[in-house]
């Protein structure tokens, strides 16, 4: 496993959308010259006004968390919020480094060490990712969050005998988590557990609905088996909660005739049911 799948590991414990960058008006999640009917480009329209609703509204909630800090500069709470509103932002250095503030002003809060780890893992900084998690286990030993990134960090450098202590002690001290069970799936996956993984990201679809990622594991897992339909669905299951997934439209875009159908097909929330896992 190389440096790049590593990185994928750690960064699953960031627990925020990383939205893309670049977008404005008139310009596509999906860039136009990837064809498709007039059908197709008015739902990408569609996603992309949503993504512009989101990035607005993000803007409004930073300023208002960066005022917050002007009047009153030791409130540690406001730095944790606006860390995590610069990474779904899309800046994760400033995000890192208001982290490491709210840390600093409140060093025996462990929720804000752990936030900081996650942060840090985000970036490639492993050393500072495991201090913080260390620490945060220093001040409570059930922090979840922080097992949970210890293990992520484990299943990336091969040390699963490791991460599955953590995650083990993550479930006894947090419960069914939903990114207990991700990451349950992605050491199972490396380990090529790869029935037992699916197991465990269709746990973690149970233990939060509205979560893009496990899906979009699954669309994997059945596009290396050549279960191209079973990917599609889960794709679409993935993009209806997360349209500015860039993991998932460029999975799509490798399905065959993948335009042709997604004109029938609109990304928009299922109301019943979701298609079968593959």
């Amino acid at each position: 496993m190389g440096l790049k799948r590593r990185r994928q590991y750690v960064a699953l414990v960031t627990g925020c959308i990383v939205l893309l960058t670049g977008c404005g008006g008139g310009q596509y999640l999906l860039p136009p010259r990837l064809g498709g009917n007039s059908t197709a480009r008015e739902y990408q329209q569609a996603v992309e006004q949503r993504y512009l609703t989101l990035q607005a509204n993000l803007r409004r909630a930073i300023a208002s968390e960066e005022m917050a800090i002007a009047h009153d500069p030791r409130w540690a709470p406001a730095y944790a919020r606006l860390a995590n509103l610069f990474l779904a932002e899309g800046q994760p250095a400033a995000a890192l480094k208001v982290a490491g503030q709210a840390a600093r002003i409140a060093p025996l809060n462990a929720q804000y060490q752990t936030n900081l780890g996650k942060l840090a893992a985000h970036v490639g900084d492993d050393r500072m990712a495991l201090t913080a998690y260390r620490r945060a286990l220093t001040i409570n030993p059930a922090d979840w969050m922080a097992l949970d990134g210890l293990a992520a960090f484990d299943v990336g450098t091969h040390k699963y005998t490791l991460a599955q202590s953590c995650l083990e002690r993550a479930m006894t001290a947090g419960g069914p988590q939903a990114l207990t069970w991700e990451i349950s799936g992605e050491l199972q996956q490396a380990e090529g557990n790869w029935a037992l993984a699916a197991r465990f990201y269709r746990q973690a679809m149970v233990a939060d609905p509205s979560w893009w990622k496990p899906h979009y594991d699954l669309a994997v897992m059945a596009y290396r088996r050549g279960k191209l339909v079973a990917a599609g669905n889960q794709l679409r299951s993935a993009l209806n909660r997360d349209p500015a997934s860039s993991q998932a439209w460029f999975l799509l875009e490798k399905l065959p005739g993948w335009r042709s159908v997604w004109a029938h097909q609109p990304v928009t929330r299922y109301r019943h049911a979701d298609p079968p896992a593959p």
